[in-house]
Parts: C-alpha cells; sequence; structure tokens
C-alpha cells in the first residue's frame, strides 16, 4: 500500500438552516460523511441534496461548499495518497463499512490515523465498494434533477411521478426514502427558494413572481413563502424598489 497522510479530520456539527458554509478548496482530497441532518453540496457546476448515510468526495484544489439545511453532523477527512485524488466528487451512499473506518478515524492518532485514513482511500477505490443504485433510487434522482430545472412547470407529485415512470405512491416513498421528505416539500422549497432570489432583484408584482415560481394562487404563495421562510415574500423587497400591486 503506498503511503496515505491523514491531514485534517473534523467532527462538524452545524446548528440548523441558517449556516452557510463558504466556498473553499483543500490540498488534498477531502471525504465527508453526513451521519445526521439534511445539506446542499455545491460542487461542480451543480447542486443537490443529501442526507444521512451520505458520503461527499472531493478532490484536491476543487471548490465547493456545503449549506445545511438542518441540524446536521458531518465527519470529515482530509487524505493524500493511496490514490484518494482519483476517487470520483460528488455524493452518493456510504458503504457500512467506510462509515465505520470514518469513526475509528475520529478516535485515532498519528500513525495509525495515517493508516487508517489509507485503508479508506482504498475501500473506496474498490469496485465492490461502490454502491451502484438501482433503477428506482435513480428515478429518485431523475424526480429532484426535474424539481431543479422545471419547478414551474411541474403540476404536483402526480405530474413528477408521471415524468418519471412511477406512480404517485411510489415516488413518494423512494423520494423519501432516499431525501428524508417528499417530493411535494422539495418542490415548494425550490420554487421559494427561486422565488426569493426573484423578489429581491425584480420589479414584477408578487402575483407574477408566484407564477413564474410555478404558483397560481398568490395566497397559496404567500402562506407557502411564510412557512418555509419565517417572513411575509414582501419584506424581501428592497426599501427603494416600488410596490407593485396588481
Amino acid at each position: 500500500m503506498t503511503t496515505a497522510r491523514c491531514l485534517f479530520v473534523l467532527r462538524h456539527r452545524t446548528g440548523g438552516p441558517d449556516h452557510r458554509c463558504p466556498w473553499h478548496t483543500h490540498p488534498c482530497t477531502e471525504l465527508v460523511l453526513v451521519e445526521e441532518g439534511d445539506c446542499v453540496l455545491h460542487q461542480g457546476g451543480r447542486s443537490r441534496r443529501i442526507g444521512g448515510g451520505q458520503l461527499i468526495v472531493s478532490r484536491p484544489e476543487q471548490s465547493h461548499r456545503v449549506d445545511a439545511e438542518s441540524s446536521s453532523l458531518h465527519l470529515c477527512v482530509g487524505i493524500a495518497g493511496c490514490g484518494a485524488e482519483r476517487l470520483e466528487p460528488g455524493a452518493r451512499p456510504c458503504p457500512e463499512a467506510a462509515a465505520a473506518r470514518f469513526r475509528e478515524i475520529m478516535r485515532a492518532d498519528g500513525a495509525r490515523r495515517d493508516l487508517l485514513a489509507g485503508l479508506l482511500a482504498l475501500d473506496l477505490s474498490d469496485p465492490a465498494a461502490v454502491v451502484v443504485e438501482a433503477e428506482p433510487s435513480d428515478a429518485a434522482e431523475q424526480a429532484m434533477r426535474l424539481i431543479e430545472t422545471d419547478f414551474n412547470a411541474i403540476a404536483g407529485t402526480r405530474d413528477l411521478a408521471t415524468r418519471v415512470g412511477l406512480s404517485a405512491d411510489h415516488l413518494r416513498e423512494l423520494f423519501h426514502r432516499r431525501y428524508r421528505e417528499p417530493p411535494l416539500k422539495a418542490l415548494n422549497r425550490r420554487r421559494i427558494e427561486v422565488a426569493a432570489q426573484l423578489l429581491s432583484s425584480d420589479s414584477r408584482s408578487l402575483a407574477d413572481i408566484a407564477a413564474t415560481c410555478g404558483f397560481n394562487d398568490p395566497a397559496y404563495f404567500s402562506r407557502m413563502f411564510r412557512r418555509l421562510r419565517g417572513v411575509a415574500p414582501s419584506s424581501l423587497r428592497p426599501a427603494r424598489m416600488p410596490k407593485l400591486v396588481r
């Protein structure tokens, strides 16, 4: 086995949805086990929501950030050597053996920590350790991609399920298993996320912005916005921007 060095370990607990990690890089490969909670990984020009039990891989000098969506616990390990730099970046389910290795690394130090880090890199480099997800999980991922890109055109859970070739009930089950939330909640959160961006920069009326984001009923939009953001949509308007009423 080639020599490995564990450059850092971090047991990081985030406080909740207000936690926003800045964009950053590392001189080594960073491996993160999401032990608890939900977060959004921004990496390689795309963003994806991930939950507990997922592994995040970031290559040396690869810019990325992770935003918490709930109180969460991340085990972070920086590794140089043992082929860690060749691991595929992104997020995927973490094999249980690798998750156990993460926990061992957290307890170790010195040469033993370096050894365990090298073994973790080798574990994850082994094709047998790569979790190839079944087609139904791929459908859940496809549904999330549609939510990210076509949020304003999706009529609801049944429409989304039809687009990925599943029944509504089957999609709810697979989506919740994968992302720890119902697809409709993810859809509404994505719509509100875009609406919040528009409200701070777009002078169109609230009704127009609501419709742009897929809400045909402005009153429902306002209720959903307040539920997910804790404030009224009008509160995001810059002071100098005229309030347009329709």
